[in-house]
């Protein structure tokens, strides 16, 4: 899902959260999302805490890590 449509601009996402959104169109660690993004992991932890809270990533548990992605609208 392209989270740069201006139509997310509703959700009052800030410039970070879209570009993580965007990043998520497959699982990926914190790790892996700070690499692509640039961001810092602790950076990443809080954005994706607030993406969860917003129902707009989702967790899942792959063998003692978390890996996160964006939730489709299908």
């Amino acid at each position: 899902m392209d989270w740069r449509n201006k139509s997310f601009k509703i959700l009052s996402l800030t410039d970070t959260e879209t570009a993580i959104l965007n990043i998520l169109s497959a699982p990926k660690s914190v790790q892996k999302i700070a690499e692509d993004s640039g961001i810092s992991r602790t950076g990443v932890n809080h954005v994706i805490k607030n993406l969860l809270s917003k129902g707009l990533v989702k967790n899942s548990l792959v063998g003692k890590r978390y890996v996160y992605s964006s939730v489709t609208l299908e």
